[in-house]
């Protein structure tokens, strides 16, 4: 789910975690996924650390566009 870059500070696995089960039950079609997630970006953002949130943030929006190409493609 992370890309390969060197950008992630792992001092906090448990948000990371948190976020990859989040997306995890997003992609299962269940809607506290969503919640999940954007409580770790938001965690990350209180915290300080911005490049992680900005980072989560975008794989929150690319989870999110794979999920309704998700529901298109079970409805055609």
């Amino acid at each position: 789910l992370l890309p390969e870059h060197k950008l992630y500070n792992f001092d906090d696995e448990e948000g990371y975690l948190k976020f990859m089960h989040g997306f995890y039950l997003l992609m299962t079609g269940k809607e506290k996924g969503r919640q999940m997630m954007m409580d770790t970006i938001c965690k990350f953002l209180i915290s300080g650390n911005r490049l992680v949130a900005t980072q989560l943030n975008r794989l929150y929006d690319d989870a999110i566009i794979k999920l309704h190409e998700k529901k298109k493609e079970s409805i055609i």
